[in-house]
């Protein structure tokens, strides 16, 4: 459900964002502050799914070490 919402963007954003509807890039400031919200929301997603494969990549890598080392004992 939509809700208006009032914040503070300062300055340096509300020009910014002047300028970007002026360029035709957004139609209002609140199109501009959900781009916005949505690149935050992309980014955050994008540093989940990272850190998953992160993960995963290290288990490989100790499996493949536990496995290595047992053959070494040997």
């Amino acid at each position: 459900m939509a809700r208006n919402t009032s914040v503070i963007i300062g300055k340096h954003f509300s020009e910014f964002i002047e300028i970007k509807i002026e360029q035709g890039r957004f139609e209002s400031t609140s199109e501009a502050v959900r781009a916005g919200l949505r690149l935050l929301e992309n980014e955050k997603n994008k540093a989940v799914f990272f850190k998953k494969i992160w993960q995963r990549a290290n288990q490989i890598i100790s499996v493949h070490y536990k496995k290595q080392n047992e053959i070494d004992s040997r």
